[in-house]
């Protein structure tokens, strides 16, 4: 099984797609629980709705070894460079959900703080988010890597994943996320509030993600880059997989 801790604005929402697109209506979506953290418990409900489960995806899978404590799962989470990740995440909260708030107030919430490391730990514990990722999580990818990150875990995997997607939630306009990076005032703000993400990111890329390029180098050379599109049958088990989350799974927990 496949947990996803998805990280807002890493490309994650494209990386779920193919999880659906590979296992439709055998692919949970843990956000639609609503909860701050997906649990063991909420798991084992999801399995009553599910007619096998290969992959759990979602906002709310902090700390899985601690919360779900599934043996033998298969974590996977995507990084991004914590300055325009955080960026990004501002600029999607303005034009998808109507922020009227500035970014200096924003990002004075602590919740929105070093945000990778809180995904990952369920809390601002830097040291934690590293032990989990190097010593607990199966694989760590990289939004400015997306198609390499997806040919290297398809080496790692017993069962590769077909790897032809489409990108999703694709941004209507950049001019914010690219304002705040370039403006002084703003990339302070940026560096000071994401310094342990930074930690995070750079730790992941050295110790964890460059031995696997090394170690593959060769494969990687011999490999084409993903197809950026869904053939018919990865269509179908996408819109299965996504409908059924939707219509299904999410009043049945409503009901219970």
């Amino acid at each position: 099984m496949i947990l996803f801790t998805h990280i807002p604005k890493t490309a994650g929402t494209t990386f779920k797609s193919i999880l659906f697109s590979n296992y439709g209506i055998h692919t949970v979506d843990a956000n639609k629980t609503r909860k701050a953290v997906f649990t063991k418990k909420d798991l084992d409900r999801a399995r009553r709705y599910f007619f096998g489960i290969k992959a759990v995806s979602g906002h709310n899978l902090s700390d899985p070894p601690l919360n779900i404590k599934e043996e033998n799962a298969r974590l996977i989470t995507i990084l991004r460079d914590p300055y325009t990740r955080c960026a990004s995440h501002y600029q999607d909260k303005v034009l998808r959900n109507n922020l009227e708030m500035s970014f200096g107030e924003w990002i004075q919430q602590e919740e929105y703080q070093n945000f990778m490391v809180r995904s990952i730990s369920g809390n601002n514990d830097l040291q934690r988010a590293k032990d989990l990722l190097k010593n607990d999580y199966f694989f760590v990818g990289f939004t400015e890597k997306f198609d390499e990150s997806l040919l290297l875990l398809n080496f790692l995997l017993e069962q590769p994943l077909s790897l032809k997607y489409k990108k999703m939630i694709v941004a209507s306009s950049n001019e914010i996320k690219k304002k705040l990076l370039s403006d002084e005032k703003s990339l302070a703000l940026l560096k000071k509030y994401n310094e342990s993400d930074r930690q995070l990111y750079d730790f992941a890329m050295k110790e964890i993600y460059m031995p696997l390029v090394n170690r593959y180098s060769e494969k990687l050379d011999n490999q084409q880059s993903p197809m950026t599109d869904h053939d018919k049958k990865s269509l179908r088990r996408f819109k299965a997989g996504f409908l059924y989350n939707k219509f299904i799974y999410r009043q049945l927990l409503k009901m219970s």
